[in-house]
């Protein structure tokens, strides 16, 4: 079991989409790397088309889920292990397509390494090319109840959303300036996430309650739920391009989605009480 399977997105972005699958699988072998691409958005019908060329261009394989509607980023990967034989794998990775690989050989040393077993979710080093700012660590802590319900009341507001918004931009372009090294952390960025075989089998029979936004807490705190810790690895390094998809979405939108995620995690992590 020393393969990896990267599950990304297709939302009309083919440009996008076969420039990663190109990138990706010269940083691995034909031998540790598969993709299962989730058609989240397909307006021209071209998917089919798509996977006969990427097969021209790369050797690894490459799978293709249609499950008929938009179901949004992180149940592309609830989804999609429901579907595979999750012990095919060593890891399971969820990324975006806006990835550019700095580790020359990513994959070989994610199968080679051997992280403790307690360990149920990598974060590599995510440099933001829109931003020059580091990514990861996300959070090293727990975010507090009253910090996440203050956000989402900002939230509902758009001006005062958008300047929220800037204003955490400004604050991390003065505090994420320096790569930290690797430790310990609560949650990973959730542009480029890497599961263990052995925390995905506690969460496959899971579904995420929204569209888009705040993957990072619902993982953040599943790995507590099930004693697995998120380890924020250093010696792995993307670049990350930034909002190629979320971009299209008007701003109101987006902070809709943003609120209903927040809710989200709230209802379900911070007031549920089990009878």
């Amino acid at each position: 079991m020393y393969k990896c399977i990267n599950i990304i997105i297709f939302y009309d972005n083919e440009d996008e989409l076969t420039n990663y699958i190109i990138d990706a699988a010269d940083k691995g072998t034909i031998n540790n790397l598969e993709f299962a691409v989730v058609v989240n958005k397909d307006s021209n019908n071209i998917i089919n088309n798509l996977k006969n060329k990427l097969t021209k261009l790369v050797d690894n394989k490459i799978y293709i889920y249609n499950f008929g509607e938009n179901i949004g980023y992180l149940n592309a990967l609830l989804y999609v292990v429901k579907k595979i034989d999750i012990n095919n794998y060593k890891y399971i990775i969820l990324s975006n397509t806006d990835i550019y690989y700095i580790t020359k050989n990513f994959y070989d040393y994610l199968v080679k390494k051997n992280y403790e077993n307690e360990i149920g979710c990598i974060a590599p080093s995510v440099f933001s090319s829109n931003t020059n700012t580091y990514s990861n660590p996300h959070y090293k802590t727990r975010i507090p109840l009253s910090k996440i319900q203050r956000t989402q009341r900002i939230l509902l507001h758009p001006q005062l959303a958008r300047f929220y918004i800037k204003l955490s931009e400004l604050k991390a372009r003065n505090m994420k300036k320096k790569e930290l090294p690797s430790e310990y952390v609560y949650s990973p960025h959730g542009c480029f996430m890497v599961f263990t075989n052995s925390f995905i089998h506690k969460i496959a029979w899971d579904s995420y309650g929204a569209k888009m936004y705040s993957e990072e807490s619902y993982v953040g705190e599943m790995l507590i739920q099930y004693n697995y810790k998120c380890f924020y690895d250093s010696n792995i390094k993307i670049i990350h391009k930034e909002n190629t998809i979320t971009s299209s979405i008007k701003n109101k939108k987006k902070y809709q989605y943003m609120s209903e995620s927040l809710q989200y995690i709230i209802n379900r992590f911070y007031l549920y009480k089990p009878q």
